[in-house]
Protein backbone atom coordinates (compact mmCIF):
# COMPACT_ATOMS: atom_id res chain seq x y z
CA UNK A 1 0.00 0.00 0.00
CA UNK A 2 2.75 2.44 1.24
CA UNK A 3 4.87 1.66 -2.48
CA UNK A 4 1.37 2.53 -4.38
CA UNK A 5 1.07 5.75 -2.11
CA UNK A 6 4.72 6.74 -3.23
CA UNK A 7 4.13 5.80 -7.26
CA UNK A 8 1.23 8.02 -6.93
CA UNK A 9 3.12 10.94 -5.88
CA UNK A 10 6.04 10.08 -7.93
CA UNK A 11 3.35 10.08 -11.09
CA UNK A 12 1.77 13.42 -10.05
CA UNK A 13 5.74 15.11 -9.65
CA UNK A 14 6.82 14.00 -13.08
CA UNK A 15 3.48 15.28 -14.79
CA UNK A 16 3.89 18.67 -13.03
CA UNK A 17 7.77 18.57 -13.78
CA UNK A 18 6.66 17.75 -17.46
CA UNK A 19 4.27 20.14 -17.68
CA UNK A 20 6.80 23.12 -15.72
CA UNK A 21 9.31 22.33 -18.49
CA UNK A 22 6.29 22.77 -21.09
CA UNK A 23 5.94 26.20 -19.92
CA UNK A 24 9.61 27.29 -19.66
CA UNK A 25 10.42 26.33 -22.84
CA UNK A 26 6.88 28.50 -24.32
CA UNK A 27 8.16 31.25 -22.07
CA UNK A 28 11.30 31.20 -23.95
CA UNK A 29 10.28 31.83 -27.15
CA UNK A 30 8.58 35.05 -25.52
CA UNK A 31 11.84 35.98 -24.10
CA UNK A 32 14.42 34.76 -26.27
CA UNK A 33 15.42 37.37 -29.27
CA UNK A 34 16.11 36.03 -32.32
CA UNK A 35 19.44 36.32 -34.73
CA UNK A 36 17.59 38.43 -36.93
CA UNK A 37 16.97 40.82 -33.77
CA UNK A 38 20.48 41.11 -32.06
CA UNK A 39 22.03 41.62 -36.16
CA UNK A 40 19.74 44.63 -36.48
CA UNK A 41 20.37 46.43 -33.02
CA UNK A 42 24.22 45.31 -33.37
CA UNK A 43 23.98 48.08 -36.90
CA UNK A 44 22.25 50.19 -35.36
CA UNK A 45 25.02 50.27 -32.20
CA UNK A 46 27.79 50.50 -35.03
CA UNK A 47 26.30 53.21 -36.75
CA UNK A 48 25.86 55.01 -33.95
CA UNK A 49 29.38 54.61 -32.57
CA UNK A 50 30.87 55.59 -35.69
CA UNK A 51 29.13 58.91 -35.85
CA UNK A 52 30.91 59.51 -32.02
CA UNK A 53 34.21 58.90 -33.85
CA UNK A 54 33.45 61.51 -36.71
CA UNK A 55 32.09 64.40 -34.49
CA UNK A 56 34.30 66.56 -33.61
CA UNK A 57 33.80 66.26 -29.92
CA UNK A 58 35.40 62.91 -30.24
CA UNK A 59 38.93 64.15 -28.88
CA UNK A 60 37.43 64.69 -25.72
CA UNK A 61 36.92 60.78 -25.33
CA UNK A 62 38.78 58.22 -23.82
CA UNK A 63 37.01 54.97 -25.00
CA UNK A 64 33.35 54.33 -25.88
CA UNK A 65 31.72 51.07 -24.32
CA UNK A 66 28.11 50.02 -24.95
CA UNK A 67 26.89 48.61 -21.65
CA UNK A 68 23.36 47.22 -20.73
CA UNK A 69 21.39 44.50 -21.52
CA UNK A 70 21.45 44.54 -25.09
CA UNK A 71 25.65 44.28 -24.61
CA UNK A 72 25.49 41.54 -22.09
CA UNK A 73 22.64 39.96 -24.48
CA UNK A 74 20.26 39.59 -21.70
CA UNK A 75 17.02 41.91 -23.38
CA UNK A 76 13.85 40.74 -24.09
CA UNK A 77 12.65 40.22 -27.30
CA UNK A 78 10.73 43.22 -28.42
CA UNK A 79 11.92 44.99 -25.54
CA UNK A 80 16.12 46.45 -25.97
CA UNK A 81 17.44 49.53 -25.24
CA UNK A 82 21.23 50.68 -26.44
CA UNK A 83 23.26 52.30 -23.88
CA UNK A 84 26.38 53.74 -25.59
CA UNK A 85 28.84 55.55 -23.04
CA UNK A 86 31.10 57.50 -23.46
CA UNK A 87 33.77 57.32 -21.41
CA UNK A 88 35.36 60.98 -20.34
CA UNK A 89 38.69 62.20 -18.55
CA UNK A 90 38.79 62.27 -14.88
CA UNK A 91 40.01 65.50 -14.63
CA UNK A 92 36.92 67.25 -16.31
CA UNK A 93 34.66 69.05 -14.64
CA UNK A 94 31.19 68.72 -13.84
CA UNK A 95 30.46 71.76 -16.27
CA UNK A 96 32.35 70.46 -19.12
CA UNK A 97 31.20 66.80 -18.30
CA UNK A 98 27.69 67.90 -19.19
CA UNK A 99 28.34 70.37 -22.18
CA UNK A 100 30.66 67.35 -23.94
CA UNK A 101 27.41 65.04 -22.80
CA UNK A 102 24.94 67.01 -24.41
CA UNK A 103 26.71 68.27 -27.59
CA UNK A 104 27.56 64.69 -28.61
CA UNK A 105 23.82 63.74 -27.62
CA UNK A 106 22.67 66.02 -29.81
CA UNK A 107 24.64 65.69 -32.84
CA UNK A 108 24.70 62.48 -33.32
CA UNK A 109 21.16 61.79 -32.66
CA UNK A 110 19.68 64.95 -34.66
CA UNK A 111 17.93 62.97 -37.15
CA UNK A 112 16.34 60.58 -34.17
CA UNK A 113 14.25 63.16 -31.91
CA UNK A 114 17.13 63.77 -29.38
CA UNK A 115 16.13 64.95 -25.60
CA UNK A 116 17.82 65.12 -22.50
CA UNK A 117 17.15 63.12 -19.83
CA UNK A 118 18.74 63.16 -16.01
CA UNK A 119 20.07 60.94 -13.79
CA UNK A 120 23.12 62.12 -11.59
CA UNK A 121 24.13 63.81 -14.59
CA UNK A 122 22.29 64.63 -17.69
CA UNK A 123 22.10 62.40 -20.94
CA UNK A 124 20.38 62.31 -24.36
CA UNK A 125 18.07 59.94 -25.55
CA UNK A 126 17.31 59.43 -28.76
CA UNK A 127 14.33 56.87 -30.70
CA UNK A 128 15.95 55.24 -33.95
CA UNK A 129 13.23 53.76 -36.28
CA UNK A 130 13.52 49.69 -37.00
CA UNK A 131 12.29 48.24 -40.28
CA UNK A 132 8.86 47.14 -40.67
CA UNK A 133 8.74 43.45 -39.64
CA UNK A 134 6.22 41.21 -40.98
CA UNK A 135 4.42 39.22 -37.53
CA UNK A 136 3.38 35.99 -37.57
CA UNK A 137 -0.15 34.84 -36.39
CA UNK A 138 -0.59 35.69 -32.27
CA UNK A 139 2.72 36.68 -32.01
CA UNK A 140 3.49 39.92 -30.09
CA UNK A 141 3.61 43.12 -32.32
CA UNK A 142 7.30 44.31 -33.01
CA UNK A 143 8.50 48.05 -31.96
CA UNK A 144 8.93 50.56 -34.59
CA UNK A 145 11.66 51.82 -32.86
CA UNK A 146 14.72 51.33 -30.15
CA UNK A 147 15.81 53.62 -27.52
CA UNK A 148 19.34 54.66 -27.84
CA UNK A 149 20.56 56.44 -24.76
CA UNK A 150 24.21 58.36 -24.92
CA UNK A 151 25.44 58.21 -21.08
CA UNK A 152 28.82 59.88 -20.05
CA UNK A 153 30.62 58.20 -16.98
CA UNK A 154 34.28 58.83 -16.18
CA UNK A 155 37.37 56.61 -16.64
CA UNK A 156 38.04 55.41 -13.40
CA UNK A 157 39.64 52.24 -12.16
CA UNK A 158 37.49 49.95 -10.13
CA UNK A 159 35.91 51.08 -6.65
CA UNK A 160 37.33 54.86 -7.58
CA UNK A 161 34.25 55.97 -8.83
CA UNK A 162 33.07 59.74 -9.07
CA UNK A 163 29.47 59.21 -10.05
CA UNK A 164 27.21 56.23 -9.98
CA UNK A 165 27.23 55.50 -13.68
CA UNK A 166 30.68 54.90 -13.64
CA UNK A 167 30.15 51.41 -12.30
CA UNK A 168 27.87 50.62 -15.35
CA UNK A 169 31.03 49.74 -17.28
CA UNK A 170 32.09 47.31 -14.87
CA UNK A 171 28.72 45.88 -14.35
CA UNK A 172 28.85 44.65 -18.13
CA UNK A 173 32.36 43.20 -17.89
CA UNK A 174 31.91 41.41 -14.73
CA UNK A 175 27.94 39.52 -16.28
CA UNK A 176 29.86 39.41 -19.75
CA UNK A 177 32.56 36.89 -17.87
CA UNK A 178 29.90 35.21 -15.56
CA UNK A 179 27.03 34.64 -17.93
CA UNK A 180 27.22 31.72 -20.02
CA UNK A 181 24.32 31.21 -22.44
CA UNK A 182 22.29 28.88 -20.55
CA UNK A 183 22.33 31.85 -17.83
CA UNK A 184 21.27 34.42 -20.41
CA UNK A 185 18.40 32.54 -20.90
CA UNK A 186 17.50 32.52 -17.21
CA UNK A 187 17.70 35.73 -16.66
CA UNK A 188 15.41 36.55 -19.66
CA UNK A 189 12.69 34.17 -17.65
CA UNK A 190 13.23 35.90 -14.30
CA UNK A 191 13.29 40.12 -16.25
CA UNK A 192 9.69 38.49 -18.06
CA UNK A 193 8.40 36.71 -14.54
CA UNK A 194 9.22 40.94 -12.96
CA UNK A 195 7.42 42.45 -15.95
CA UNK A 196 4.24 40.14 -16.14
CA UNK A 197 4.12 40.86 -12.29
CA UNK A 198 4.70 44.58 -12.43
CA UNK A 199 7.61 44.37 -10.21
CA UNK A 200 10.90 45.19 -12.75
CA UNK A 201 12.26 47.84 -12.55
CA UNK A 202 14.60 50.36 -10.04
CA UNK A 203 12.65 53.44 -11.04
CA UNK A 204 10.56 54.78 -7.98
CA UNK A 205 7.75 54.50 -10.14
CA UNK A 206 7.97 50.54 -9.66
CA UNK A 207 10.62 50.38 -7.08
CA UNK A 208 11.41 47.22 -8.16
CA UNK A 209 13.72 44.29 -9.35
CA UNK A 210 16.36 46.24 -11.82
CA UNK A 211 17.73 44.12 -14.80
CA UNK A 212 21.05 44.05 -13.14
CA UNK A 213 19.78 42.46 -9.94
CA UNK A 214 18.10 39.61 -12.27
CA UNK A 215 21.75 38.88 -13.59
CA UNK A 216 22.81 38.88 -9.86
CA UNK A 217 20.17 36.31 -8.87
CA UNK A 218 21.31 34.27 -11.73
CA UNK A 219 24.74 34.30 -10.89
CA UNK A 220 24.10 33.46 -7.37
CA UNK A 221 21.53 30.57 -7.74
CA UNK A 222 21.90 29.43 -11.04
CA UNK A 223 18.57 29.13 -12.83
CA UNK A 224 15.10 31.02 -13.11
CA UNK A 225 13.45 27.96 -10.58
CA UNK A 226 16.45 28.23 -8.63
CA UNK A 227 15.37 32.29 -7.91
CA UNK A 228 12.16 31.42 -7.44
CA UNK A 229 12.62 28.45 -5.12
CA UNK A 230 14.65 30.54 -2.78
CA UNK A 231 12.27 33.43 -2.61
CA UNK A 232 9.62 31.12 -1.96
CA UNK A 233 10.92 29.40 0.87
CA UNK A 234 12.81 32.22 2.58
CA UNK A 235 11.99 32.90 6.35
CA UNK A 236 14.42 35.83 6.80
CA UNK A 237 12.56 39.32 7.36
CA UNK A 238 15.72 40.86 6.08
CA UNK A 239 17.61 38.25 3.78
CA UNK A 240 20.94 38.86 2.40
CA UNK A 241 22.64 37.69 -1.19
CA UNK A 242 25.92 37.76 -1.75
CA UNK A 243 27.75 36.15 -4.70
CA UNK A 244 30.88 35.60 -2.84
CA UNK A 245 29.05 34.76 0.41
CA UNK A 246 31.88 33.31 3.14
CA UNK A 247 30.27 33.11 6.32
CA UNK A 248 33.51 33.68 7.69
CA UNK A 249 34.37 37.01 6.54
CA UNK A 250 31.41 38.50 6.23
CA UNK A 251 29.78 40.18 9.64
CA UNK A 252 25.66 39.60 8.74
CA UNK A 253 24.20 41.67 11.92
CA UNK A 254 26.85 44.62 10.69
CA UNK A 255 24.71 44.42 7.23
CA UNK A 256 21.51 44.23 8.73
CA UNK A 257 22.18 47.30 10.83
CA UNK A 258 23.84 49.01 8.16
CA UNK A 259 21.51 48.64 5.57
CA UNK A 260 18.22 48.39 7.94
CA UNK A 261 15.74 50.17 6.14
CA UNK A 262 16.04 47.15 3.23
CA UNK A 263 13.93 44.40 3.05
CA UNK A 264 16.17 42.32 0.61
CA UNK A 265 20.18 43.65 1.02
CA UNK A 266 22.00 42.01 -2.36
CA UNK A 267 25.41 43.30 -2.41
CA UNK A 268 26.94 44.14 -5.43
CA UNK A 269 29.73 41.89 -6.51
CA UNK A 270 31.13 44.77 -8.06
CA UNK A 271 31.04 47.31 -5.30
CA UNK A 272 30.96 45.77 -1.48
CA UNK A 273 29.39 49.13 -0.13
CA UNK A 274 26.08 49.16 -2.38
CA UNK A 275 23.21 47.27 -1.57
CA UNK A 276 20.79 46.97 -4.53
CA UNK A 277 18.13 45.99 -2.30
CA UNK A 278 17.43 49.46 -1.81
CA UNK A 279 15.48 50.46 -4.75
CA UNK A 280 13.22 47.43 -4.21
CA UNK A 281 10.36 48.63 -1.98
CA UNK A 282 8.39 46.05 0.81
CA UNK A 283 5.22 45.55 -1.59
CA UNK A 284 7.45 45.02 -4.69
CA UNK A 285 9.83 41.95 -2.97
CA UNK A 286 6.12 40.52 -1.34
CA UNK A 287 5.04 40.42 -5.07
CA UNK A 288 7.60 39.08 -6.04
CA UNK A 289 7.40 36.47 -2.98
CA UNK A 290 3.78 35.46 -3.41
CA UNK A 291 4.06 34.95 -7.17
CA UNK A 292 7.02 32.76 -6.90
CA UNK A 293 4.36 30.86 -4.31
CA UNK A 294 1.71 30.53 -6.64
CA UNK A 295 3.94 30.23 -10.07
CA UNK A 296 5.68 27.08 -8.50
CA UNK A 297 2.36 25.63 -6.94
CA UNK A 298 0.04 26.36 -9.42
CA UNK A 299 2.93 26.74 -12.85
CA UNK A 300 0.95 28.80 -15.91
CA UNK A 301 1.86 30.92 -18.84
CA UNK A 302 0.30 33.72 -17.58
CA UNK A 303 3.20 34.24 -15.64
CA UNK A 304 5.24 35.53 -18.15
CA UNK A 305 2.52 37.42 -20.47
CA UNK A 306 2.75 41.28 -19.73
CA UNK A 307 -0.51 43.28 -20.10
CA UNK A 308 -0.97 45.43 -23.07
CA UNK A 309 -1.23 48.86 -21.89
CA UNK A 310 -4.80 48.95 -24.15
CA UNK A 311 -6.95 51.72 -22.84
CA UNK A 312 -9.99 49.94 -23.98
CA UNK A 313 -8.80 46.58 -23.02
CA UNK A 314 -8.40 48.09 -19.25
CA UNK A 315 -11.64 49.31 -19.10
CA UNK A 316 -13.53 46.26 -19.91
CA UNK A 317 -11.08 44.23 -17.57
CA UNK A 318 -12.26 46.87 -14.89
CA UNK A 319 -16.02 46.29 -15.60
CA UNK A 320 -15.85 42.32 -15.49
CA UNK A 321 -13.74 42.82 -12.42
CA UNK A 322 -16.10 45.10 -10.95
CA UNK A 323 -19.44 42.92 -12.33
CA UNK A 324 -17.42 39.69 -10.70
CA UNK A 325 -17.23 41.47 -7.17
CA UNK A 326 -21.20 42.72 -7.66
CA UNK A 327 -22.52 39.01 -8.06
CA UNK A 328 -20.68 38.03 -5.17
CA UNK A 329 -21.01 41.01 -2.62
CA UNK A 330 -23.06 44.07 -4.06
CA UNK A 331 -23.02 45.54 -0.82
CA UNK A 332 -19.31 46.07 -0.35
CA UNK A 333 -18.56 46.52 -3.39
CA UNK A 334 -20.66 49.69 -3.21
CA UNK A 335 -19.11 50.25 0.24
CA UNK A 336 -15.93 50.01 -0.99
CA UNK A 337 -16.09 52.46 -3.40
CA UNK A 338 -18.16 55.18 -1.14
CA UNK A 339 -15.08 55.58 1.16
CA UNK A 340 -12.43 56.04 -1.57
CA UNK A 341 -11.14 59.84 -2.41
CA UNK A 342 -9.32 60.72 -5.26
CA UNK A 343 -7.29 63.87 -4.86
CA UNK A 344 -6.11 64.94 -8.71
CA UNK A 345 -3.81 68.29 -9.55
CA UNK A 346 -2.18 69.27 -12.28
CA UNK A 347 2.12 70.06 -12.83
CA UNK A 348 4.27 70.79 -14.97
CA UNK A 349 6.81 68.12 -16.51
CA UNK A 350 9.59 67.11 -14.25
CA UNK A 351 12.37 64.27 -14.53
CA UNK A 352 10.50 61.11 -13.76
CA UNK A 353 12.53 60.60 -10.50
CA UNK A 354 12.11 63.96 -9.39
CA UNK A 355 8.45 63.98 -9.61
CA UNK A 356 7.62 60.19 -8.29
CA UNK A 357 10.11 61.32 -5.12
CA UNK A 358 6.99 64.15 -4.21
CA UNK A 359 4.34 62.43 -4.97
CA UNK A 360 4.97 59.48 -3.18
CA UNK A 361 6.08 61.97 -0.46
CA UNK A 362 2.55 63.73 -0.65
CA UNK A 363 0.78 60.76 -0.48
CA UNK A 364 2.43 59.74 2.84
CA UNK A 365 1.84 62.74 3.91
CA UNK A 366 -1.99 63.39 2.95
CA UNK A 367 -2.54 59.53 4.92
CA UNK A 368 -0.53 60.48 7.80
CA UNK A 369 -3.15 63.91 8.24
CA UNK A 370 -5.87 61.52 7.62
CA UNK A 371 -5.25 59.34 10.61
CA UNK A 372 -4.45 62.08 12.92
CA UNK A 373 -7.90 63.62 12.31
CA UNK A 374 -9.08 60.01 12.96
CA UNK A 375 -9.85 58.87 9.60
CA UNK A 376 -8.34 55.09 9.15
CA UNK A 377 -6.55 54.40 5.75
CA UNK A 378 -6.61 51.07 4.50
CA UNK A 379 -4.73 51.54 1.09
CA UNK A 380 -3.36 54.37 -0.90
CA UNK A 381 -2.11 54.86 -4.66
CA UNK A 382 -0.80 57.09 -6.79
CA UNK A 383 -0.34 57.79 -10.24
CA UNK A 384 1.10 60.26 -12.57
CA UNK A 385 1.91 60.83 -16.26
CA UNK A 386 4.66 62.62 -15.51
CA UNK A 387 4.08 65.55 -17.85
CA UNK A 388 1.27 66.85 -16.59
CA UNK A 389 -1.26 65.02 -14.15
CA UNK A 390 -1.17 63.37 -10.90
CA UNK A 391 -3.91 61.53 -8.90
CA UNK A 392 -3.83 59.98 -5.42
CA UNK A 393 -6.61 57.43 -4.08
CA UNK A 394 -7.06 56.73 -0.49
CA UNK A 395 -9.31 53.60 0.76
CA UNK A 396 -10.93 54.42 4.28
CA UNK A 397 -12.43 52.42 6.56
CA UNK A 398 -15.28 55.45 6.72
CA UNK A 399 -15.74 58.75 4.83
CA UNK A 400 -18.15 59.92 7.50
CA UNK A 401 -16.81 60.07 11.40
CA UNK A 402 -19.01 60.57 14.68
CA UNK A 403 -19.64 63.98 15.36
CA UNK A 404 -18.08 63.32 19.18
CA UNK A 405 -14.76 62.32 20.02
CA UNK A 406 -13.53 60.92 23.42
CA UNK A 407 -9.97 61.97 24.69
CA UNK A 408 -8.49 60.06 27.47
CA UNK A 409 -6.06 62.06 29.96
CA UNK A 410 -4.17 61.32 32.69
CA UNK A 411 -4.67 60.05 36.20
CA UNK A 412 -5.58 62.52 38.47
CA UNK A 413 -2.57 61.93 40.33
CA UNK A 414 -0.51 63.15 37.67
CA UNK A 415 -1.23 66.94 38.89
CA UNK A 416 0.99 69.00 36.35
CA UNK A 417 -0.19 66.94 33.16
CA UNK A 418 -3.74 67.28 34.44
CA UNK A 419 -4.18 70.77 34.82
CA UNK A 420 -2.48 71.10 31.04
CA UNK A 421 -5.17 68.18 29.65
CA UNK A 422 -8.37 70.56 31.84
CA UNK A 423 -6.58 74.01 30.57
CA UNK A 424 -6.95 72.38 26.73
CA UNK A 425 -10.08 70.49 27.03
CA UNK A 426 -12.39 72.35 29.15
CA UNK A 427 -13.65 74.96 26.64
CA UNK A 428 -14.20 72.16 23.91
CA UNK A 429 -15.67 69.63 26.16
CA UNK A 430 -19.36 68.50 26.06
CA UNK A 431 -18.92 65.29 29.19
CA UNK A 432 -15.90 65.44 31.80
CA UNK A 433 -15.78 62.18 33.70
CA UNK A 434 -12.89 60.00 35.74
CA UNK A 435 -12.92 56.73 34.94
CA UNK A 436 -12.27 53.78 37.56
CA UNK A 437 -8.66 53.95 36.45
CA UNK A 438 -9.08 57.34 38.31
CA UNK A 439 -8.38 59.27 34.91
CA UNK A 440 -9.94 62.22 33.87
CA UNK A 441 -12.20 61.60 30.10
CA UNK A 442 -13.94 63.75 28.33
CA UNK A 443 -16.11 64.28 25.24
CA UNK A 444 -15.38 67.33 22.53
CA UNK A 445 -16.86 67.95 19.29
CA UNK A 446 -14.88 66.50 16.45
CA UNK A 447 -13.63 69.34 13.97
CA UNK A 448 -13.77 67.50 11.03
CA UNK A 449 -16.43 64.61 10.03
CA UNK A 450 -15.80 64.30 6.49
CA UNK A 451 -12.93 63.10 4.81
CA UNK A 452 -13.73 65.58 1.55
CA UNK A 453 -14.47 68.56 3.73
CA UNK A 454 -10.63 67.86 5.60
CA UNK A 455 -8.72 67.45 2.94
CA UNK A 456 -10.39 70.71 1.06
CA UNK A 457 -9.08 72.52 4.46
CA UNK A 458 -6.01 71.04 4.94
CA UNK A 459 -4.78 71.61 0.50
CA UNK A 460 -6.52 75.52 0.87
CA UNK A 461 -5.49 76.89 4.36
CA UNK A 462 -2.82 74.64 5.61
CA UNK A 463 -0.35 73.72 2.42
CA UNK A 464 3.17 74.58 4.05
CA UNK A 465 2.32 72.50 7.22
CA UNK A 466 0.89 69.33 6.43
CA UNK A 467 4.95 67.74 4.97
CA UNK A 468 4.05 68.55 1.11
CA UNK A 469 7.60 69.32 -0.57
CA UNK A 470 7.84 72.90 -1.53
CA UNK A 471 7.76 71.86 -5.76
CA UNK A 472 4.57 71.01 -4.97
CA UNK A 473 2.49 73.49 -2.83
CA UNK A 474 1.26 75.63 -5.18
CA UNK A 475 0.19 73.43 -8.07
CA UNK A 476 -1.59 71.14 -5.80
CA UNK A 477 -3.27 74.53 -4.08
CA UNK A 478 -4.48 76.14 -7.62
CA UNK A 479 -5.53 72.92 -9.18
CA UNK A 480 -6.87 70.31 -6.59
CA UNK A 481 -9.68 68.24 -7.67
CA UNK A 482 -11.37 65.62 -5.31
CA UNK A 483 -13.18 63.17 -7.16
CA UNK A 484 -15.59 60.79 -4.59
CA UNK A 485 -15.59 57.12 -5.26
CA UNK A 486 -19.25 57.22 -5.85
CA UNK A 487 -19.27 59.62 -8.82
CA UNK A 488 -16.30 56.94 -10.48
CA UNK A 489 -18.63 53.91 -9.32
CA UNK A 490 -21.65 55.64 -11.37
CA UNK A 491 -19.59 56.25 -14.22
CA UNK A 492 -18.19 52.62 -14.55
CA UNK A 493 -21.84 51.66 -14.26
CA UNK A 494 -22.92 53.52 -17.12
CA UNK A 495 -19.47 52.37 -18.77
CA UNK A 496 -19.09 55.61 -19.21
CA UNK A 497 -15.53 55.65 -18.01
CA UNK A 498 -14.12 57.72 -20.99
CA UNK A 499 -16.57 60.50 -20.15
CA UNK A 500 -14.13 60.84 -17.20
CA UNK A 501 -11.03 63.17 -17.56
CA UNK A 502 -7.75 61.38 -17.48
CA UNK A 503 -9.82 58.35 -17.12
CA UNK A 504 -6.72 55.57 -18.32
CA UNK A 505 -4.80 57.09 -15.00
CA UNK A 506 -7.97 56.39 -12.91
CA UNK A 507 -8.89 53.01 -14.41
CA UNK A 508 -5.18 52.21 -13.39
CA UNK A 509 -5.61 53.49 -9.98
CA UNK A 510 -9.08 51.25 -9.45
CA UNK A 511 -7.19 47.92 -10.42
CA UNK A 512 -4.28 48.88 -7.85
CA UNK A 513 -6.42 49.50 -5.66
CA UNK A 514 -9.39 46.24 -5.89
CA UNK A 515 -6.06 44.16 -6.63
Amino acid sequence: MKKAINRNINDKNEIKNKEMDEIIDRALKIANPTLGDKKELEHINNEIIERIKKSQYYKHIVKIITVGSFAKDTFLKNDADIDIFIVLENSINNKTFEEITLNIGFLVLEDYCPRTRYSEHPYVEGFVPLPPRKNKANEEKSPDRVKINIVPCYDVKEGEWKSSADRSPFHTKYMIEKLDGVKKEQVRLLKLFFKAINVYGAELSIAGFSGYVAEVLIVKYGTFLSVLHEMANNKEEHKIILIDDNNNTIDKEKLISRFSDSSIIIIDPIDSKRNLGTAISHESLSRFILEARNFLKNPSLTYFKIKEKDSDKAIKNIEKKIDRLRKTNAELLHQVFENLLFIQFEHEQMVPDVIWGQILKLERSIEKQLKFYGFNVLKSECTTNENEITICVFLLETINLSQLITREGPSIFMKENLEKFLETSNKKAIVTWTTKEMKINCVIEREFTNASKLLTHLLNEKINEIGISKGLRKNVQESFKINDGNKIYNIINKKNIKSLDYFNLYVQLIDDILQ
